[in-house]
């Protein structure tokens, strides 16, 4: 049992070392991961990270690329990959990945390129053909492997239309042009390849502060909208049909006043209708959505005052139903937070991640342009009591670790009757379900059919009342 002890010990203390903020490149771009909604990180089945951005060299704009190997979690040199600017990247289900960036020049095409290693990529494929210069494309990849793609053009200094192009097998097989004016867009495809659907959020430039989304499940043959946000800087995700839950769209934007907000959007009475609140206190100048996993929430970036925060977002406690009754949720808990001056992150979207998120970010070091990465958790571990207790968890796992039962203490934040209990794996598997008039529960590690789990990390959710709280346990 010592032995097993320590070595969970080990375990523990690399998983530590990994959430260590990690220098992979440096830029001479001061733009080098600029860009919220375009999605300068992915990772792929095996868990390699894959990164692009944007240097200088002998006075071009060129795209560069770094990547990590997980299994010997090293990061290769930094490379440059072709000459272009504003890139972004998407992934497929079977781990190809696109990069979609405009091309170099005073009018700007939208060039994508394709790859199944990230090192030997494909010819240069023009997907715009308009005379119009082309602006911050961004893209999502859906079951099929079909690549969307939506950027905007800039017709003049105050019209710039959203245009689409469709790319299968390396090909443009659909263009539509001038769909609406708008200054940004975010799209999002399912986070677990399931079907077609695509959602598509911008910011018009028709009227001040107008946020519209819209949905397709045919290549934008035919699209249906929902309400209208007042707010701006819109960044969206999407799931659906996750371990049973409902679909779950949610946007997260800037109000006039510069508030972080929330949207989710409830499909009802045949229309995508928003329900708001607001997120976080204090005035945002920047945000970016990670993956949603409707059981418990989503993570997102963003920064205030120059500090970039980690947040995590329960949402509502059956997803919609704390909105009808009413219920006034605190702000987001905030998880982590970086304070030397970080500019412009980028948070990895696919392939999903149940329990941990990756991002990027810069800084200026008055010469460069430091580019850094982050692995870190989305759910925190239980303390074992308010007493040892030293982040904003109110449910207390005695003891933690633990190897044969754990009492899972909830009473501090029980104002109903009914307290539900689900415990996760790291994949977002439930293993185990129950719900009690009790202020506590003890579990002893057996699984929805009476099995013992393995050893191994577990999420612990527990909903009272309509408020969610999450943390980590590890079993031995």
């Amino acid at each position: 049992m010592r032995n097993l002890i320590i070595i969970n010990l080990i375990f523990l203390l690399q998983t530590f070392v990994l959430q260590a903020q990690t220098l992979i490149a440096t830029s001479k771009h001061p733009e080098a991961t600029a860009n919220h909604n375009q999605r300068k990180i992915v990772r792929d089945t095996a868990d390699n990270i894959y990164v692009v951005y944007q240097n200088i060299l002998s006075n071009d704009t060129v795209i560069m690329g770094v990547y990590l190997n997980r299994e010997t979690e090293t990061w290769c040199e930094p490379f440059q990959i072709c000459e272009g600017k504003n890139p972004t990247l998407a992934i497929s289900s079977d781990c190809k990945i696109f990069l979609i960036y405009e091309s170099s020049g005073n009018i700007p095409d939208i060039i994508c390129r394709s790859s199944l290693n990230f090192i030997n990529w494909s010819a240069a494929l023009t997907v715009d053909e308009t005379n119009y210069p082309c602006m911050t494309p961004v893209a999502d990849v859906d079951q099929s492997g079909s690549v969307n793609i939506f950027w905007i053009n800039r017709v003049s200094t105050s019209h710039k239309y959203i245009n689409y192009a469709l790319v299968q097998n390396d090909t443009v097989t659909k263009r539509e042009y001038f769909l609406g004016q708008a200054s940004d867009i975010a799209i999002a495809n399912h986070l677990k390849y399931e079907g077609t659907k695509l959602f598509l959020v911008m910011e018009s430039t028709l009227d001040d502060y107008d946020i519209v989304m819209f949905s397709t499940d045919d290549y934008w043959e035919t699209w249906q909208n929902a309400d209208n946000i007042i707010g701006h800087n819109p960044t969206i995700t999407y799931n659906t049909h996750y371990l049973g839950y409902d679909q779950s769209v949610k946007v997260l934007y800037l109000n006039g006043q510069n508030k972080l907000c929330e949207a989710v959007s409830v499909f009802e009475n045949n229309n995508f209708n928003f329900y708001n609140r607001q997120a976080q206190s204090g005035l945002v100048t920047y945000l970016c959505i990670d993956d949603i996993a409707p059981p418990i929430g989503n993570s997102y970036l963003f920064i205030r005052n120059n500090i970039l925060y980690h947040s995590f977002s329960y949402g509502s406690a059956d997803w919609f139903d704390d909105y009808e009754h009413g219920i006034n949720y605190d702000f987001d808990i905030l998880l982590d937070s970086v304070t030397t001056n970080p500019i412009n992150p980028s948070i990895a979207y696919k392939h999903f991640r149940f329990n941990v998120v990756d991002f990027i970010w810069s800084e200026n070091t008055g010469e460069n342009f430091n580019i850094f990465y982050k692995r870190d958790d989305k759910y925190d571990p239980l303390a074992t009591s308010a007493q040892t207790s030293q982040n904003h968890i109110n449910v207390y796992a005695s003891p933690n670790p633990f190897t044969d039962n754990v009492l899972i203490d909830f009473h501090s934040i029980k104002t109903g009757n009914i307290t539900h209990i689900t415990i996760f794996d790291p994949k977002g598997n439930p293993v185990f379900k129950t719900s009690t008039n009790q202020n506590s529960f003890m579990w002893d590690a057996s699984d929805n059919s009476g099995g013992k789990v393995k050893s191994g990390y577990y999420i612990i959710l527990t909903e009272n009342n309509g408020k969610k709280i999450a943390g980590r346990i590890l079993k031995l």
